[in-house]
């Protein structure tokens, strides 16, 4: 995630940001299930996979979801907690 970072930094600011938070919490988003489907288009795992290359770069839910868990997480949520929140603002 930190060798994306760098790379996006300049250019795209509020990308490097979001691959920051998810650098900050690869724990919480490794629990977690992406709603952009990816585990279906790209073969994905969880939300962590999504920032361990380019593609979350270019996809507002998973930028959406990962800024999301680490607020959370900087809340003091659990990962329970955090997983409720994403699915009840992102699920189908």
């Amino acid at each position: 995630i930190e060798a994306q970072v760098g790379a996006l930094d300049k250019e795209l600011p509020r990308v490097a940001e979001v691959y920051s938070m998810a650098a900050a919490v690869p724990q919480v988003l490794d629990g977690m299930y992406c709603h952009c489907d990816c585990s279906k288009h790209s073969g994905h795992y969880s939300l962590l996979d999504c920032f361990s290359s380019d593609h979350g770069a270019g996809c507002d839910i998973c930028m959406s979801e990962a800024a999301l868990a680490y607020q959370m997480t900087a809340d003091g949520a659990d990962l329970d907690a955090i997983r409720v929140a994403i699915d009840q603002t992102y699920g189908t």
